[in-house]
């Protein structure tokens, strides 16, 4: 009887042991699955291709995606389930309110719009109406002091953390100066809206960027937030994330499956050196399904196979997919001349991808367009 006992128990043993192998492998193998789209009718003063936008979802679950749009030096607010713009407002570059070029926007609600310039120097806060309710001159309030560069880009997207509206900058210095990734320099700050006053977040450029220079692009970093309030960022150059754990820091290694290191920049022009190498860019929270997405844009020869050049619109991009604790769980790869890889949203029909790539042939120019993909 007790051999019969034992005997049991190792089978139950080792079909736990299997069960459990096959469980992991599964969760190791996800991948994206396109599952839906959206179709936003636009005019004609704004292009497919945008440079910036922030997706807001209300109380009642109603979705809507904010604009910004060069041409008239302002902004669009869409209402993505009625197909509808609710709001367009452009800015001057001169009287009561100038905002001499827009860069970028936050929707903290349709009443609560917050417009960037793009030095930074001015941020207005407009209503659903297109009103200008409030202002913050930051350069005033800095004594006219340029502590830092404001990042008007996708992975740099204004956002709330603890109250306070937190903006990605870098430091106000030259990028081929190696003094611009000291560990004195830190990057971003946080705006206290009610008294308007301003603090440095703690974040600063990783150990592998020091006394080296690795172009003007690859000094970006990317930042999201999780259910409980924590800080995620990342850069371009690293595999690695961090996400502040209260008074502690706590790295994941996130890389692609064709992880190729990134070497620091001899002399090489920009564009060829940005071209050449991978692009570890913007990390997304995705609360619905519970995931963190990296996008990562992989290096190509410089010189193509018609004997001209590659352009940054050519280099393949793939989406990491990582769970709620920050393991990887898969990677998909995105087809090419199809995705533009700095328009990605997330919204309750997956992760939102723009198909304004310039060689995609089936862009209609009437419409901003989004693949919506979904973890399977």
């Amino acid at each position: 009887m007790r051999i019969q006992i034992i005997t049991l128990f190792v089978f139950l043993l080792l079909c736990f042991s299997c069960t459990s192998q096959l469980t992991e492998k599964l969760e190791k193998n996800k991948k994206l699955v396109l599952t839906d789209s959206i179709k936003i009718r636009i005019d004609s003063t704004l292009p497919t291709k945008i440079y910036f936008t922030n997706f807001y979802e209300d109380n009642n679950g109603n979705e809507y995606l904010g604009v910004e749009n060069r041409r008239i030096n302002g902004i669009h607010i869409f209402d993505i389930n009625k197909n509808k713009e609710i709001l367009k407002y452009s800015f001057s570059s001169d009287g009561e309110n100038p905002l001499e070029r827009i860069g970028g926007l936050f929707v903290k609600n349709l009443d609560s719009i917050f417009v960037f310039s793009i030095n930074l120097t001015r941020i207005y806060l407009l209503d659903s109406k297109g009103s200008i309710k409030d202002k913050i001159a930051l350069k005033d309030s800095l004594n006219n002091r340029k502590f830092f560069g404001y990042l008007a880009y996708m992975g740099a997207r204004p956002m709330m953390y603890k109250n306070m509206l937190d903006i990605g900058t870098v430091p106000y210095l030259d990028p081929s100066d190696t003094a611009f990734f000291s560990e004195k320099e830190r990057l971003g700050v946080r705006i206290d809206l009610k008294t308007k006053k301003f603090a440095f977040n703690n974040q600063r450029y990783s150990s592998i960027y020091r006394n080296k220079l690795w172009g003007s692009d690859h000094v970006l970093y990317f930042r999201t937030i999780t259910p409980n309030n924590q800080f995620v960022y990342s850069f371009a150059i690293d595999p690695t994330i961090y996400v502040e754990e209260g008074k502690k820091t706590t790295s994941y290694l996130a890389k692609s499956s064709e992880y190729k290191e990134i070497l620091p920049n001899k002399g090489d022009d920009f564009i060829k050196y940005y071209i050449e190498n991978d692009f570890y860019g913007e990390i997304i929270y995705d609360k619905y399904q519970k995931k963190y997405y990296r996008i990562v844009q992989h290096g190509l020869p410089y010189n193509n196979d018609k004997g001209g050049y590659n352009m940054p619109d050519d280099k393949l991009f793939s989406v990491l997919i990582l769970d709620e604790k920050f393991n990887k769980i898969g990677e998909t790869f995105l087809p090419p001349n199809k995705y533009y890889a700095n328009d990605i949203f997330v919204s309750k029909k997956g992760l939102c991808i723009s198909t304004a790539h310039p060689k995609n042939k089936s862009t209609d120019e009437n419409y901003l367009s989004y693949h919506c993909f979904q973890v399977k």
